[in-house]
């Protein structure tokens, strides 16, 4: 009998009995054949949760299973590997349209038939915990929008940027060791991505805002094109650095782009982390240790313990706050938390608590930091960050292990809906708010 369709695992059924669940449940059939096209979006239409695709292997549970339907009888070697090869490719390929919202979970049976085609559990499973780290991604943008809008009032607003650095760290290292084990990790297919999801909309919005000073502002276009050619190379941090731009003075003539200096950190470790990922692997590969991954968490200490170097009690904290050498430990304990729960999977455990539970505590916290901590508290630059940052990284260890079946909050809906869409209300919020306040 097949579970409910959130469970955490499935059991093998026969085919036959697997036909019936089919009908039972009302889900489509359907047989990859020679395009992938029609069978995704089949996918997307239907909410399809059971597929069908040739393969003589499967694993479950990440257990390589041979023949479990008994049918060596139709197998070759040759016959083996090129279902093999054929059944991951697909899936992989699912699983990159659909960003990572699909996962295949387990294997229901075998057709008793020279097809050999192996039924896939396809499962919103990986959507349900996505569905977590988007709602940490729109408790972060609330929080800088805040910020931006009233100073004065939501002070902590801004700690919203540490919380992207280590989702974005985390994320990094998930989906670049997926990648790894399937053979898909290209480091010319990795900036292919990240360019295509970072460019097209950065373009627009500064394309819109200078068009739309052109027309009513001229004068806060004077010098405005070696900051704009700082943001398309990703070095706009240090750019303001050298200008001696303060994040926490509140402006009226700043710069419609001032918070693009976020983005520049990301570039920057976007164009490193591939270099540093294969460097991992092949200590990895080397040594066989599992604690190869305290080398992130050693890393992290590093920028930390340069932030509080380079920072000097009462000065504008502006130099470190946008420093990628010094802001990079955010990110770092992001990638560490990724590696560690890679390493050591016990540490992924399911916990047995309820989503409001969680809810409750952790926001009484974000409220607490959003609304009380200053960006010019010395603490903050003296290891107080760091600290939020390992709060931040527990946060998303917790989402990542919380069970399935745990009810649903409305908040954390409208949370996912704005994580979602949380890298254009970055980019588009802030010229929006200075361009009210300067007209």
């Amino acid at each position: 009998m097949i579970k409910d369709n959130r469970s955490k695992f499935f059991v093998f059924v026969p085919f036959c009995l697997l036909s019936q669940a089919y009908q039972a449940q009302g889900i489509v059939k359907y047989e990859w054949k020679s395009s992938i096209k029609p069978f995704v979006q089949l996918l997307l239409d239907n909410d399809i949760n059971i597929i069908q695709m040739p393969c003589a292997e499967a694993r479950f549970n990440n257990n390589l299973i041979r023949d479990p339907m008994g049918l060596s009888k139709y197998d070759t070697k040759d016959f083996n590997e090129h279902c093999e090869k054929l059944a991951t490719t697909v899936a992989m390929e699912i699983e990159n349209i659909l960003s990572s919202n699909y996962k295949v979970i387990a294997i229901l049976g075998i057709e008793q038939s020279p097809s050999c085609c192996v039924n896939y559990i396809y499962t919103n499973h990986g959507n349900e915990k996505r569905k977590g780290l988007d709602a940490l991604r729109g408790i972060g943008i609330i929080g800088i929008v805040l910020y931006h809008l009233f100073p004065s009032v939501v002070r902590g607003g801004f700690l919203g940027v540490p919380l992207f650095f280590v989702l974005s760290g985390y994320l990094m290292f998930v989906t670049s060791q997926k990648n790894w084990e399937n053979g898909n990790f290209h480091i010319g297919g990795y900036y292919k991505k990240r360019l295509r999801k970072i460019v097209p909309p950065l373009f627009t919005m500064v394309m819109v805002v200078c068009c739309y000073l052109t027309l009513t502002q001229s004068s806060q276009l004077i010098g405005i094109r070696q900051e704009i050619c700082s943001i398309f190379l990703g070095y706009d941090n240090w750019w303001q650095i050298q200008q001696q731009t303060s994040y926490f003075s509140k402006l009226a003539c700043a710069s419609p782009f001032t918070h693009l200096w976020f983005l520049a950190v990301e570039i920057q470790f976007y164009l490193l982390w591939p270099v540093l990922f294969l460097l991992y692997q092949k200590c990895c590969q080397a040594f066989k240790r599992k604690n190869i991954c305290f080398l992130f968490l050693l890393l992290a200490v590093a920028s930390a313990a340069k932030m509080i170097v380079l920072y000097t009690p009462g000065d504008d904290p502006s130099r470190v706050y946008y420093g990628t050498d010094t802001m990079a430990f955010s990110l770092l304990i992001g990638i560490f938390l990724g590696a560690v729960r890679q390493q050591y999977p016990k540490l992924c455990s399911h916990l047995k608590m309820k989503t409001s539970v969680l809810f409750i505590p952790f926001a009484l916290i974000f409220i607490i930091l959003f609304m009380t901590i200053d960006g010019q508290y010395d603490f903050l630059y003296e290891g107080g960050m760091f600290l939020i940052s390992l709060f931040y990284a527990f946060l998303i260890h917790v989402m990542e292990n919380r069970e399935t079946e745990t009810e649903s909050l409305p908040q954390s809906s409208v949370l996912s809906l704005l994580g979602k869409k949380s890298y254009g209300i970055y980019l588009w919020h802030y010229p929006l708010i200075m361009l009210a306040l300067v007209g």
